[in-house]
């Protein structure tokens, strides 16, 4: 066999405690999750490709509920002619009291591979061609490269390295979390390394050998509103990877912010989102020339109830997520943040034509007072 097509993903975070979203939203993006995990699988047997990677941080913690472990086993069995292959990473790393010390007690069906000490590296798939090269994590974090002593073991076949770590500068630089040095990879001689840690897909070519992250599946954070994809991954024999990014997201994170000069800018801007699966965050200013700024809280209040949630960073009271909690808490029994907005209410209610800016610009400059704010 010279050619092989796999699929490559990593840090879907299943049984994630979504906190800085509303319950509502939290909940669709929890289903999300698994319909990514589920669109994969189909993507991979649609196509009957050889295997899918999973290259860490399937599970948010180490120690997933009953049901998370249950709904995850009961994809991945509802695909049983996909061979998957799963790498502990850094929230599910494999320590003696985690969810994968003994994977033999999940309910995986013999379809799906976890990768520990009982499975040794390489991991050859004669079907495939193919070797696995691995090593375990396990802790959650580490100085040592998890490429540390691996390398091409031979020149038939492919080989794929998988690991769940820090790529020189992509993300937040090495020390303790799992650096991985170019050079690492440079005289490797792998056909591709499969990595995982950071959520937004990105991929590179080091030496001879092509290096990607994936990304997260399914966006989980406004810092990675771009992520959404698995990895189709082609190989052929003297040629470097070939890879496709595929959408599998259904619930997008979205931000819009900037000055508005005029209100039909604020339904330019929200008007082309699917609002219905949208969790969207706004930060928007006013220019100092805007007459209309009550229309445009009126427009932002509008549309903040056709959205999946609608976070304003600007007036925090619009979002009932709890990413908004910090904001109102100072140590006593009833903070002095929610009294200041409580009697702002109170204010806008009063008959005046441009209330709806005075509470608006009375806000901001209150809770930054309060916060000491210059």
């Amino acid at each position: 066999m010279n050619r092989l097509v796999f699929y490559h993903t990593a840090d879907l975070h299943l049984g994630a405690d979504l906190n800085g979203f509303s319950e509502q939203a939290a909940e669709k993006i929890r289903a999300a999750q698994y319909k990514a995990l589920q669109k994969i699988l189909f993507l991979a047997s649609e196509e009957k490709a050889a295997f899918v990677l999973i290259c860490g941080d399937l599970f948010d913690s180490r120690t997933p509920s009953g049901l998370t472990v249950n709904l995850t086993s009961e994809i991945l069995n509802n695909f049983p002619e996909v061979p998957v292959f799963i790498l502990p990473g850094t929230h599910d790393f494999a320590d003696d009291s985690g969810i994968f010390a003994c994977p033999e007690n999940l309910s995986f069906g013999p379809q799906t591979t976890v990768l520990t000490d009982a499975v040794k590296s390489p991991l050859c798939l004669p079907d495939f061609n193919c070797y696995l090269h691995f090593n375990i994590n396990r802790s959650n974090h580490s100085a040592q490269s998890p490429l540390t002593g691996l390398s091409r073991t031979g020149n038939d076949g492919f080989h794929i390295a998988l690991a769940h770590g820090n790529l020189g500068t992509a993300g937040s630089g090495p020390g303790r979390d799992f650096p991985i040095d170019e050079k690492d990879i440079t005289n490797s001689g792998f056909d591709y390394i499969a990595l995982g840690h950071w959520h937004k897909s990105q991929n590179k070519y080091i030496g001879k050998t092509t290096v990607a992250y994936p990304g997260t599946p399914q966006p989980l954070s406004f810092s990675d509103p771009e992520a959404g994809s698995v990895l189709r991954v082609e190989l052929e024999t003297g040629q470097a990877a070939r890879i496709k990014a595929m959408g599998t997201s259904t619930v997008h994170l979205a931000r819009r912010s900037g000055t508005i000069y005029h209100p039909d800018e604020i339904e330019h801007q929200l008007a082309d989102l699917d609002r219905e699966n949208t969790v969207l965050k706004i930060a928007f200013s006013y220019s100092d020339n805007m007459k209309e700024r009550s229309r445009i809280n009126q427009i932002i209040k509008d549309f903040s109830g056709e959205f999946l949630e609608m976070i304003d960073e600007n007036r925090p009271e619009l979002s009932k997520s709890p990413a908004n909690k910090g904001l109102f808490e100072s140590g006593g029994s009833e903070p002095l943040e929610m009294k200041f907005l409580a009697e702002l209410e109170l204010l806008k209610a009063a008959d005046s034509a441009d209330r709806e800016y005075l509470y608006s610009k009375a806000a901001d400059l209150g809770l930054s007072l309060i916060r000491g704010e210059k």
